[in-house]
């Protein structure tokens, strides 16, 4: 009689259980899903890789049916070069600072780079592979230019996004703290290459890219304080800290 009614509660009970674990798994996907929706800045930040990305495969189908040997063939590479360029502008206040190793990859300054690092005494110097548009304009510019090494820089270039899709970077975006570092690291960059034309291959592009990125930025800063609004009390009290702080620096640089 006793094992007739376990029996009984078992077969009652293990449903149930599974009903359960099937409930806990959808309300989990469910927040993580909400999770995602109330986070504009994020979202933000993957459709705007993926456009830079579509660019990339613009690019690349371009250089398939180019003719390299012709001057028309190279121009129109370049200029597919150039839009490309103009969509990462969009998105390097967040590459730089997120892997600056995998950026060189995707406007890398050398094909190959033998970087020294601080504690060079006791370590080997690295090496730093590059690649990217950057590369692949100046590539362009020797003779007798191949196709397959040319989009070989593309390629990389392209599969190097994978790296700033992991959840190590983009687990940085469900809060605010990121996006000042990123900003401090702008705009350090706006003074001392992006208006040098030291990683722009092309002198005449460096005020197109200027006002692209400036642009592109502007819809970062509005999309981040649409995410993360700051009450009055603590933008005051952000503001007299920063006065403060900067003061501090005045004073012991004078």
């Amino acid at each position: 009689m006793a094992c007739h009614f376990n029996q009984i509660i078992s077969q009652f009970f293990t449903p149930m259980k599974k009903w359960c674990a099937t409930l806990l798994l959808v309300i989990i996907a469910s927040s993580f899903r909400m999770v995602r929706e109330r986070n504009p800045y994020k979202a933000y930040y993957f459709t705007s890789l993926d456009n830079f990305q579509r660019q990339q495969q613009v690019l690349l189908d371009k250089i398939k049916i180019a003719d390299l040997s012709s001057p028309q063939g190279i121009a129109s590479i370049k200029k597919e070069i150039a839009l490309a360029r103009l969509q990462l502008k969009n998105i390097d206040i967040w590459l730089r600072y997120f892997e600056p190793v995998a950026y060189k990859k995707i406007n890398g300054p050398l094909p190959v780079e033998w970087e020294n690092e601080v504690f060079e005494k006791f370590e080997k110097p690295c090496k730093r592979e590059g690649a990217g548009l950057s590369l692949a304009e100046l590539y362009l510019n020797t003779k007798n230019a191949n196709k397959d090494s040319l989009a070989q820089l593309i390629r990389i270039s392209s599969d190097a996004l994978t790296t700033f899709r992991q959840d190590s970077i983009t687990g940085q975006l469900d809060t605010a703290a990121n996006f000042f570092l990123c900003n401090r690291l702008y705009l350090l960059n706006l003074a001392a290459i992006y208006t040098t034309g030291f990683e722009c291959p092309n002198n005449d592009n460096i005020i197109p890219e200027l006002r692209s990125m400036l642009s592109g930025v502007k819809d970062i800063y509005t999309v981040f304080n649409q995410t993360f609004p700051l009450p009055p009390l603590a933008i005051g009290t952000r503001c007299k800290k920063d006065r403060e702080k900067n003061r501090k620096v005045f004073l012991s640089m004078v």
